[in-house]
């Protein structure tokens, strides 16, 4: 081993001098990508700052934080980080990239401490600390540095992901400390901290995002792989504390996934979504190997948030590939099991890629593909070559060899970042890499559009529409497009109902319907007009009324045609078609909306009858999102208002 790395008292300190220089070209790689703007949930999480006019009390943070919808715990832990960025909205990107960039390198280096722990369980490394400290300092330095990891960094949401993955790190790195130093000299300190390190480290994850509670399965993994078969004993009171405190929560995460698999949902369409959990399971085997593809090949482009074009497993050979992948994922999980005392290394970072994605990317109902997924899941896939490479060359030779790949992923992430830089580009290189991608072509005519390149964002919706003659999405786009630039022409309007006629209603693409008939009232759309847009949206009510007559889909089209008949005047057919948006999905939320839509016509009476049943919703249900004080005041100060605006019509 060279005496240059690892043996004088000076080379102690060149892994962490590498290691800061790294963190230097990862700042300066993501420089540009921090002037980047906020994207489309960033948007729905931070708009929340505004509320209040600002969060300026100790009511306003209280609200901010509890204001999460993302999941079951509502991320109080990365909606309070926020607060380091802005207390108000509007607010500047720039400070939330920021503080994801710093969180990236925390999490870079807290995962050199993890895998220099996990080293000192294998015995050729527990004579060679130094050798351990390079290798878990590479391994920091190849994932800090990738550029797969750059949506999640630029991506202001992502922070749970982020905040997520440094509480797990924080837990691992707490139960390697008292598992391997402190357990066999003091067995009930090292139980202590084994147990705090677990219960802080999953609590602040879950809290930060929910898949936070694979903490345990990670923590089974290193025990089962590295750890027990590094030479560690493994005493009765060991057992028990992890059949406690690992296994039963392992247990109730696996039962809770269980559960969809076998219950009558299993192959129904989930709520919003055009997959059923069955096919959604199927079709994220094939997605699986393509998240390996990237990280294994690096690219400083990907799809990133566009990946509706993702072509769906309606079954086992549907498409064919499909049962390849499963029968690949299966026979690897099977041969790292029976071979992990062999491999353990191996084993564990491979089976910690499967770990990761058990519960976003099996059968709960999410979307198909998210990179940020990979956020936790790749941390420790490039060990196994690490590790070889320095036992096979060399410690000199082998990070020559690694610092050439780190300088090369860099490079990728620094074109990676500098796409991010700005909206435009964006959604242009998104749109280009995913030409049938409906959202991609969608965001991007937008930008152009924005951009003042009004015809080049006709240009690219109608390219868009010859590859995808069958989306009602890029015919409305092509409408809403035309209602704001040129007008819509008399074939255009019969293509978009030809297309509503066989179309099925998507509820995510409401704002979009919801758009078309805002322009629709307030301007002339050419031969798109009131009348049209009612056939269309009374064709679409018939073929969801036949399919899903209680679902969220009639509900969302009642409340479009009572807006579009609220527009033209026919109060009597809008309150219809209110009242029976309401009774099939109760929402406060969307009783409030219509209640202002009617408050604004001059219907008081009506809108107060409305805020009214808003009130009895919150009473009802939890689910309905206008559950706190706050603003409940705000629909009674709905409702003085309105009041107000009825007596002094009445002395006119």
């Amino acid at each position: 081993m060279s005496t240059f790395l690892f043996g004088s008292n000076l080379s102690r300190l060149y892994p962490y001098i590498f290691l800061v220089i790294v963190g230097l070209l990862v700042i300066l790689a993501y420089q540009s990508g921090l002037s980047g703007p906020f994207l489309f949930d960033d948007y729905g999480t931070l708009a929340a700052l505004g509320e209040m006019g600002g969060v300026s009390s100790g009511a306003s943070y209280w609200a901010f934080i509890s204001s999460g919808a993302a999941g079951p715990s509502g991320r109080p832990i990365a909606l309070a980080t926020f607060l380091l960025d802005g207390t108000n909205w509007p607010a500047e990107p720039w400070p939330f990239k920021r503080t994801n960039l710093v969180l990236h390198l925390i999490n870079g280096v807290a995962l050199c401490l993890v895998a220099v722990k996990l080293l000192g369980f294998v015995s050729r490394y527990k004579a060679n600390r130094s050798q351990a400290l390079w290798v878990g300092v590479v391994v920091a330095s190849l994932w800090l540095c990738h550029p797969f990891l750059v949506s999640t960094t630029l991506y202001v949401v992502q922070r749970m992901a982020q905040l997520s993955l440094f509480f797990c790190l924080v837990g691992m790195y707490g139960y390697l400390y008292a598992r391997g130093v402190i357990l066999t000299s003091n067995p009930v300190k090292a139980y202590l901290i084994m147990t705090a390190s677990v219960l802080v480290g999953a609590g602040g994850a879950v809290l930060s995002k929910e898949d936070g509670a694979l903490l345990f399965f990670y923590i089974a993994l290193i025990e089962y792989t590295v750890v027990t078969y590094g030479g560690v004993t493994t005493s009765r009171l060991s057992r028990i504390w992890t059949l406690v405190f690992v296994w039963l929560p392992i247990i109730g995460i696996i039962l809770f996934v269980a559960k969809i698999v076998v219950g009558p949902q299993f192959f129904e369409e989930s709520i919003g979504r055009d997959f059923s959990p069955y096919e959604r399971l199927l079709t994220e085997s094939r997605i699986l190997f393509h998240y390996l593809y990237h990280w294994i090949i690096p690219k400083h482009l990907t799809s990133g948030l566009f990946n509706d074009s993702i072509v769906l497993s309606t079954g086992l050979f549907a498409p064919a590939l499909t049962f390849f992948a499963v029968l690949g994922h299966c026979l690897v999980v099977l041969l790292l099991i029976a071979y992990r005392k062999v491999f353990p290394l191996l084993a564990m970072s491979i089976l910690f890629f499967y770990a990761s994605h058990i519960l976003e990317s099996t059968v709960l109902s999410l979307e198909l593909y998210f990179e940020h997924r990979n956020y936790k899941a790749t941390m420790f896939l490039f060990m196994p070559l690490v590790v070889l490479s320095f036992d096979r060359l060399g410690g000199r030779k082998a990070l020559q060899y690694c610092s050439f790949v780190i300088l090369g992923l860099v490079f990728f992430t620094y074109l990676a970042a500098d796409i991010w830089s700005s909206n435009s580009r964006l959604m242009m290189a998104w749109s280009k890499k995913s030409p049938y991608s409906i959202r991609a072509q969608q965001q991007a005519s937008i930008a152009l559009y924005n951009d003042g390149e009004k015809a080049e964002a006709v240009r690219l919706l109608k390219e868009a529409m010859v590859r995808n003659p069958n989306s009602i999405e890029l015919a409305l786009s092509n409408v809403l497009l035309g209602c704001r630039y040129n007008g819509v022409t008399l074939k255009e309007t019969d293509q978009l109902l030809m297309l509503s006629q066989r179309a099925v209603f998507d509820m995510r693409v409401f704002d979009l319907y919801d758009s078309v008939i805002d322009f629709l009232l307030t301007k002339t759309c050419g031969y798109f007009s009131t009348e049209v847009a009612q056939e269309m949206l009374l064709v679409l009510s018939r073929s969801a009324s036949a399919d899903k007559p209680s679902g969220g889909e009639v509900s969302q089209i009642r409340y479009l045609q009572g807006k579009l008949f609220l527009g033209v005047g026919d109060y009597g057919a809008a309150m219809q078609a209110f009242r029976e948006s309401l009774s099939i999905r109760p929402d406060a939320n969307y009783a409030m909306v219509m209640a202002a839509m009617l408050a604004s016509k001059g219907y008081f009476d009506s809108a107060l009858s409305l805020s009214t049943e808003a009130k009895r919703y919150i009473g009802l249900n939890g689910a309905a999102v206008l559950d706190s004080g706050f603003k409940l005041a705000q629909i009674e100060e709905f409702e003085r208002q309105v009041r107000l605006d009825m007596s002094v019509q009445y002395l006119k």
